[in-house]
């Protein structure tokens, strides 16, 4: 070819990729000033809703989305974003993306709010409460402030259904709850006796889910036409509520609807009893009488404006790719916000859910989800769901929640309700906050996921035998990293006192239980937690430079589980081709591990570590010390001063402890040293 044919064809060629290229050299500007990756947009408005704004909204973002799914066909070059603009939007039925919705890596389709975060999309309804009825004086008339009572007629209210108190705890699967509603952006819970904590004076009458209450309680409670019960009935790790079927005014019991969890139930068993008239006391709860379909209820500083949840998801992405959803608040649903399912490369960005009846984001299925600057908070369930990859072959789902903050999480169901559950293969959480839940911050089941430089503290903050990230019950679970960490004030004095809590003799920060083995546990730091690390029964555990600061017992505590072959734990494992080349490769202490005294925790180890207070770790008998030999390479010293247990600014305090030992402050990630 010559000289000239070369510029010729280089000519007809820049001819045609002329639009494509300005893109790319705008966009390659754009991450060398910015460091964020920028397209060429479309930009597809919505305007301020109107008078019926439930309707216009809806219908008008529905029109936007058919005009961006065509033009992402006529130019897959360009991103499609569709702007809300600020203010309320109200939906009752859920936004979905599905494939139709698909568009390019480069490209992608974008729902974006205003950059304040004042673009809000609600699942409720505003209603006005009026005074009660003579017909609703004979129950109203039991609260000790009853003319502050106002109500609610949710008959009257399109799209509010059939309300009712939904059932919650461990065993209960909660997939949209039966009734939500809130006033000034605050959920209102249901009256409760005692108002605060648990009573424990209640006794197991000796038949099926019956309990007998003190003398005080029955008296006060009987007569209650739509009573409800919590508690942590058959042990300290599963929550439970149960609508009350009978009152036995002999006995002064209660029988309630049956438990899903069997068993007997507990001696001083830590319970309430909400959804009662009696209990009504207070701005920000309410009864429900769902029968006649009516709340009653006490609003902040007389105010009778409230938002009635009427919408289950509010938005749903189902098998769509490449989508960004950025600077929205979705709140007030009843059941979980955000729903994404078997879709690939989607980017929740900025975001806030707020308020939910059920979870916040769950992610299902899908490739390369990820969440991140995003608030989430006021979540009845859990926060976040990740579950994707493929256990068999080890493939990575690859989602992710980053740079985020997750706070009062399970705040309707006490037990494992956390602050994100990761499951499948793969997922990460990194630099996040957790702050304020009943029970866990993270649940992990699955292999090689990543846990690391968050905030952890202030969780596990009312259960008992519970753990800030919790694990177990399966050998072939292996691979997670949790790293350079920061966990605090967990499980010391309760603020509340005792009785808020259902007991603070086993609270760890991080819990291998039921033999939980294969994970690496490195670069963490521990300050003011009460029992850092817990292994029960598991193997394979390794534990490096971590640091252990005015901890309330040792840094580790090893002792015995004790199930070998024949039990549930070989029965998973078996499920897993646990002896095939790849899981070899990656796990290949679990090749033979059936012929290893596989009840035995053995292949524990520990190194470079610093006790700051304490002694690194304990292995409880009947095990024998020579089960996990000492490395010789961490170290124990003495406190040179005592520390307040949760004040001030826990990470400057732990700072300055860990500046005494050098090299140490700087080793751990995001430390202020």
């Amino acid at each position: 070819m010559t000289n000239g044919s070369r510029a010729l064809e280089t000519k007809r060629w820049m001819r045609l990729c002329q639009r494509r290229t300005v893109r790319l050299v705008i966009a390659f500007l754009a991450l060398i000033v910015s460091g964020v990756p920028t397209h060429a947009e479309i930009i597809l408005r919505a305007a301020d809703a109107g008078q019926d704004e439930t309707d216009f909204f809806f219908r008008q973002f529905n029109d936007l989305l058919r005009q961006a799914e065509a033009r992402l066909k006529e130019d897959p070059g360009e991103a499609v974003v569709i702007e809300i603009p600020p203010g309320v939007h109200r939906i009752q039925r859920p936004i979905i993306l599905d494939e139709r919705a698909t568009a390019y890596p480069d490209a992608p389709l974008v729902l974006r709010g205003a950059p304040d975060g004042s673009s809000r999309i609600l699942g409720s309804v505003e209603v006005r409460a009026g005074e009660p009825t003579a017909d609703d004086q004979a129950h109203v008339s039991r609260s000790p402030v009853a003319g502050n009572v106002v109500v609610i007629d949710l008959a009257r209210i399109a799209g509010a259904g059939k309300p009712e108190i939904s059932r919650r705890g461990a065993y209960v699967g909660v997939h949209e709850s039966g009734f939500e509603f809130f006033q000034k952006g605050v959920r209102f819970a249901p009256a409760r006796w005692p108002e605060n904590g648990y009573d424990r004076r209640a006794k197991p009458s000796g038949a099926a889910d019956t309990v007998v209450l003190p003398n005080e309680a029955f008296e006060l409670l009987k007569g209650e036409p739509n009573l409800f019960l919590g508690g942590y009935w058959t042990a300290s790790y599963a929550y439970e509520t149960s609508p009350v079927q009978e009152m036995l005014p002999v006995e002064k019991a209660v029988r309630m609807a049956p438990l899903r969890r069997e068993g007997p139930i507990q001696e001083g068993v830590a319970y309430f009893a909400f959804n009662a008239f009696s209990a009504l006391s207070r701005p920000g709860e309410f009864v429900l009488d769902p029968v006649r379909r009516r709340a009653f209820a006490i609003g902040f500083d007389g105010e009778k404006a409230f938002d009635v949840s009427v919408t289950g998801t509010l938005l749903q992405i189902q098998g769509a790719r490449n989508i960004r959803i950025e600077n929205l608040s979705f709140e007030e649903s009843r059941g979980t916000a955000i729903r994404i399912k078997d879709a690939d490369n989607v980017a929740i960005d900025r975001c806030t859910v707020r308020n939910s009846g059920a979870g916040g984001i769950n992610v299902e299925g899908g490739k390369g989800v990820t969440i991140s600057r995003c608030t989430i908070d006021s979540v009845a369930e859990t926060a976040v769901y990740l579950s994707g990859g493929d256990r068999p072959s080890l493939t990575s789902g690859a989602h992710s929640i980053v740079d985020s903050v997750i706070s009062d999480f399970g705040q309707s169901s006490f037990t494992y309700r956390v602050g994100v559950h990761l499951a499948g293969v793969g997922q990460k959480i990194e630099r996040c906050t957790f702050r304020h839940g009943p029970h866990a911050a993270i649940i992990v089941q699955g292999n090689d996921h990543v846990i690391r430089g968050n905030d952890i503290g202030e969780v596990v903050e009312q259960g008992e035998d519970a753990g800030a990230i919790y694990m177990g019950r399966d050998w072939s679970e292996r691979g997670t990293v949790i790293h350079g960490n920061f966990f605090h004030d967990i499980g010391g004095p309760a603020p509340g006192g005792a009785a808020t809590v259902v007991g603070r003799n086993f609270v760890t920060a991080i819990y291998l239980d039921d033999q939980a083995s294969g994970y690496r546990v490195d670069d963490n730091v521990f300050f003011r937690v009460d029992r850092p690390i817990a292994v029960h029964g598991g193997r394979d555990n390794v534990f490096s430079g971590n640091a252990f600061l005015h901890s309330g017992h040792v840094g580790i505590l090893l002792y015995d589980r004790g199930e070998g072959r024949g039990g549930d734990l070989e029965g998973r494992l078996r499920r897993m081709p646990y002896q095939d080349e790849l899981w070899s490769a990656r796990y290949p202490a679990l090749r033979n591990i059936l012929d290893d005294d596989p009840g035995a925790p053995l292949h524990n180890s520990e190194k470079d570590n610093l006790v700051v207070g304490g002694k690194l770790k304990s292995i409880k008998e009947p095990l024998k010390a020579s089960v996990w030999p000492d490395s010789g390479t961490s170290v124990e010293v003495e406190a040179k001063s005592p520390v307040s247990w949760a004040s001030g600014d826990a990470q400057v305090d732990a700072a300055k402890i860990l500046k005494q030992y050098p090299g140490r402050c700087e080793m751990y990630q995001g430390f202020r040293c």
